[in-house]
């Protein structure tokens, strides 16, 4: 992973699944990348979603995204990128949670980070297959739409 970020010149990077615990994600480095903001479970060290940015990348505190994550339903990492005025934030959705549990917590980042009138990009895992129709792309989809 080290060779493909660096090979591409990324500055910024999100990871679902991370399975660390504080401690490691706190020393955790990839070439010149470092953590900036993670979301990892107390119970486990699987699950989890951090972001890791390079050294110099300017980025700030994301109004707490962290905070909202619920273990094993919807955990989530956020920063705020000065340079581009978005919100980047990373989700990971565990495929056993419940998934409107899920979009409850969607719904009160939405609410939290649209009040603050900037650009949102959400990435990371949502386990949804996309390519087929099911409840849950429907679900998701309307929820983007409604929120876009």
């Amino acid at each position: 992973m080290e060779a493909f970020l660096l090979d591409n010149k990324f500055s910024v990077v999100g990871l679902c699944e991370a399975w660390l615990s504080y401690g490691e994600a706190d020393c955790l480095k990839i070439g010149d990348f470092c953590t900036k903001s993670l979301f990892l479970r107390q119970s486990s060290n699987y699950g989890g979603s951090l972001i890791m940015t390079t050294d110099g990348f300017n980025c700030s505190a994301s109004t707490n995204v962290e905070q909202l994550s619920i273990d094993r339903h919807c955990e989530l990492s956020g920063k705020y990128i000065n340079d581009l005025d978005v919100y980047f934030i990373n989700v990971y959705r565990p495929p056993s949670g419940d998934f409107n549990l899920f979009l409850d917590v969607l719904n009160k980042l939405f609410s939290t980070i649209s009040s603050l009138k900037n650009n949102i990009l959400l990435a990371g895992d949502f386990n949804v297959i996309f390519n087929k129709d099911n409840t849950l792309k429907t679900k998701l989809s309307d929820f983007m739409n409604m929120n876009s």
